[in-house]
């Protein structure tokens, strides 16, 4: 009906042939007839207020204004409740939530703040908000980003709220052959996201996810003695990457400057004695929040970089970070369309949710290639793997 990015956010359907979504993670809200034809745009992402996404989009029960959250980079007091129409760009705002919104008779609207779902009195006719919110439920369960989730599991329907709590999604670690059959665990299941193996196969860098704070922070696992030792201290770091000679790790740093984001690449010692070295450090206003680190060169000299690119329309594109230099992004890999998950270098080839959920992951083993993960606006297809000749590449930008 519509071509949408691999990692779409949120639609609905009204009564009148009316279909609304968010095509992507960093889209506005788009209309199209149930019919098919062209999609259309909606809403229009506010630059004065720093908006990277509007998400989650409800209709209200006249099928023609509703609502969806607004997304100022990663800030949860900047996420804002709205209310728009399909016929005009202008927008009401409500309140501040963690998710989308929705109506629930006789007039309430239901939603989420950090893990606690509340309803909120609601004239339907004047399309208003009334008095204090009302907490329901505390502890939901969240699922998907960094933080309280945008993904936090409830719905309405026919006057009955349904939702799900728990005390944390569980993932348990384990080894498997070729084939992909479970051989043994390799550790108790926990709060674990992102893991990355070490060069010499002797322990695993993850995120470790706090159960009630839902912080994230990056410990390294070691496979033979099972023990989980922490290695950042740092609030919300996640995505760690080994060094070629497995004697540094780097992640990615989300830290909170007044009422700005400042988002960072650090590199650590394994051992986690010494100090942490602050590599790049960049903040909401520059669209950092799309800054994560991807894979270290052979020689151990070079980072591949993850981020927004401003000149193609802020689509997901490749960056080189030189480490003897003064740090300075370059260019690597643009094109309109999001490249996300470069994986030249050292590790066995991986695929599938083991270092990220939407992405397949192979590198040649001499280092000279790299795979990535690619999401096209307007193709049919949602992703692909695309292999580039890295020491080519490499040579044309630096």
């Amino acid at each position: 009906m519509a071509d949408a990015a691999e990692e779409g956010r949120g639609g609905d359907w009204n009564g009148n042939g009316d279909i609304i979504f968010a095509p992507s993670s960093s889209s506005a809200v788009f209309r199209i007839s149930a019919n098919g034809g062209s999609p259309s745009p909606v809403t229009v992402l506010d630059a004065s207020r720093g908006e990277t996404s509007h998400r989650w989009p409800h209709f209200l029960p006249d099928g023609h204004h509703f609502t969806f959250l607004a997304r100022a980079g990663v800030s949860r007091d900047a996420e804002m409740t709205c209310i728009a129409s399909l016929d005009a760009r202008e927008r009401q705002e409500l309140f501040a939530a963690s998710s989308g919104v929705e109506f629930a008779q006789p007039g309430y609207l239901a939603f989420v703040r950090g893990r606690t779902l509340f309803v909120q009195s609601f004239n339907k006719r004047k399309l208003r908000s009334a008095g204090e919110p009302i907490p329901l439920v505390d502890g939901l369960q969240p699922e998907g980003e960094e933080g309280p989730s945008y993904y936090a599991a409830f719905d309405v329907n026919g006057g009955v709220l349904a939702y799900g709590t728990t005390g944390g999604r569980q993932v348990q670690l384990a080894w498997c052959d070729r084939s992909g059959r479970k051989l043994q665990n390799a550790h108790p299941a926990g709060m674990y996201d992102e893991p990355a193996l070490s060069p010499d196969g002797s322990r695993v860098a993850l995120d470790v996810i706090a159960p009630l704070t839902l912080r994230n922070s990056v410990w390294v696992l070691d496979l033979t003695r099972g023990a989980l030792s922490r290695l950042s201290f740092e609030d919300r770091a996640v995505s760690p990457i080994w060094s070629p000679d497995g004697q540094q790790i780097v992640y990615r740093m989300v830290e909170k400057i007044g009422d700005a984001f400042e988002f960072s690449i650090i590199a650590r010692p394994r051992s986690g004695a010494g100090n942490a070295t602050t590599l790049i450090r960049q903040s909401s206003q520059e669209r950092a929040e799309t800054l994560y680190p991807d894979s270290w060169s052979p020689d151990g000299k070079i980072l591949v970089i993850e981020r927004a690119d401003p000149v193609q329309g802020n689509h997901i594109a490749l960056w080189l970070l030189p480490l003897n230099s003064d740090h300075k992004l370059q260019p690597f890999l643009s094109a309109p369309f999001n490249q996300t998950h470069a994986t030249p270098f050292h590790a066995p080839i991986q695929s599938g949710g083991l270092l990220g959920p939407h992405a397949n992951y192979g590198m040649s083993p001499n280092g000279t290639r790299i795979l990535l993960n690619v999401v096209q606006e307007g193709s049919r297809q949602p992703s692909a793997t695309v292999v580039v000749n890295w020491s080519t590449e490499l040579r044309k930008s630096i």
